[in-house]
């Protein structure tokens, strides 16, 4: 897609939750729920400007950030060969805000939205989305597996991502299937399945740089 492509389709997103707000707004109630309990009761409340304004101004931040970084980082050279990539983690990331904002507007308008459970599954489909696309990234300090491992090898780089990516899609599917089943227990699948992904993430990436490294020694600059 490229910076420019990527940039524009980010406004466009960003410009979706902008007058998604804006379409709400006049209608909001003055005490405008923005965080809600497991269970999808309200627990903090905030201004209705603040409440339209917010999410759209942190995608927009988020957006800049995500542009910014790209230039800084000591391997661009290596996540501008893998720019598509970086493109499809940057908008599932806006794409799934939109979602969040589009149901906290809804629930606060009084339409009869299970808040949480939807947020869960899609959260299952960010993780399902962002496992796709990493398989496909090499090594970078801004995005991917990053561990002391994988950024000091090429090789444990790309195997980690390879059996990551397969996790992290596992992980999206099992909360996805286990919100719908038993949405009581929802953000325990949320949190469960990636702190899982974490823990094998970094246990497969040492063990395989420990068995490439017996010494210690990186072949990688």
């Amino acid at each position: 897609m490229g910076t420019k492509r990527r940039l524009a389709a980010g406004i466009v997103l960003v410009g979706v939750a902008a007058a998604a707000s804006a379409f709400a707004l006049p209608d909001l109630p003055e005490r405008t729920a923005i965080h809600f309990g497991p269970g999808g009761t309200p627990d903090s409340y905030t201004s209705p400007l603040f409440a339209a304004a917010f999410v759209p101004a942190l995608m927009l931040a988020l957006l800049g950030l995500f542009e910014g970084v790209v230039r800084v980082d000591p391997l661009r050279e290596n996540l501008r060969e893998s720019e598509g990539v970086y493109d499809a983690l940057v908008l599932a990331t806006l794409a799934f805000l939109v979602v969040v904002h589009a149901l906290v507007l809804a629930y606060n308008l009084g339409y009869d939205v299970p808040i949480t459970d939807a947020a869960f599954v899609a959260v299952g489909v960010l993780y399902v989305a962002l496992g796709a696309a990493m398989r496909r990234v090499d090594r970078n300090w801004i995005v991917g597996f990053r561990t002391p491992w994988t950024l000091s090898d090429d090789v444990v780089w790309e195997r980690t991502h390879a059996v990551g990516s397969i996790a992290l899609v596992l992980a999206g599917v099992v909360t996805v299937a286990g919100t719908l089943a038993l949405p009581a227990y929802g953000v325990w699948f949320v949190v469960g399945t990636i702190l899982a992904v974490v823990v094998f993430t970094y246990a497969h990436s040492y063990v395989l740089y420990r068995r490439r490294h017996p010494d210690g020694e990186s072949t990688t600059p």
